[in-house]
């Protein structure tokens, strides 16, 4: 129980004859009490909603959680980390409850995987009778000039979508245009490179253009 309103806790002889600098301290002890009582009221919430942490101990609760609060991160970013870190712990590496949620706490957008499709597809035909004419049928070409849409793709150069272990992160799904800031970028690199990445694994940081193409960030490639 706390002393409030104060004047009720002081001696008789006080409080009968109070002066100016009596009320005053009177005055003084309220005002730190109530705000004693709201501090400590936001300590209640601190487990159950953790943005009502008060400022000071966010990085305590980081620590207890093992939340990975870094310096880098602002208050925001330190809040939803210890909002999932219990759930991210448990389901460690995976995508959408571990590094999705590092990224799109670092963006502030959608993040996804990509996935190339609609291209690449080879079919072998026999000009049978029943072989439509008006299908756009693939060739199988080195560099001539064909349609670069069309033909087998031979891997080999190791940057290919197709290979595993290649995988490609669209940052930001639905915005075709270049949004993080080279930071942003370096940040994500910091959260997953050695956390969630597995070995023999390289991920590539982009965003997918109005052309449907997969641009990479500068920087953002971890292998």
């Amino acid at each position: 129980m706390f002393p409030y309103p104060f004047e009720k806790f002081v001696p008789d002889i006080l409080r009968n004859n109070l002066t100016a600098k009596g009320q005053a301290f009177i005055d003084k002890h309220d005002e730190y009490i109530l705000a004693w009582i709201e501090e400590l009221k936001e300590l209640y919430f601190a487990n159950k909603l953790p943005e009502r942490i008060p400022l000071d101990f966010l990085e305590e609760m980081g620590y207890f959680l093992n939340a990975g609060l870094m310096q880098t991160d602002t208050e925001t970013i330190k809040r939803k980390k210890i909002a999932d870190a219990v759930k991210s712990h448990k389901l460690r590496g995976t995508w959408n409850d571990d590094a999705k949620i590092r990224i799109d706490n670092i963006t502030g957008y959608n993040a996804a995987i990509f996935v190339a499709t609609q291209s690449d597809d080879s079919i072998e035909m026999g000009q049978t009778s029943s072989e439509d004419a008006t299908v756009y049928w693939s060739t199988e070409s080195g560099y001539d000039g064909a349609d670069d849409s069309l033909g087998t793709w031979e891997i080999g150069d190791f940057t290919e979508y197709v290979i595993a272990g290649n995988v490609y992160i669209d940052c930001h799904e639905g915005v075709n245009t270049a949004v993080l800031t080279s930071d942003q970028i370096e940040q994500i690199v910091v959260e997953l490179e050695f956390d969630v990445v597995p070995a023999y694994m390289k991920v590539y940081l982009g965003y997918i253009n109005t052309l449907g193409q997969f641009i990479v960030y500068t920087g953002g490639i971890i292998e």
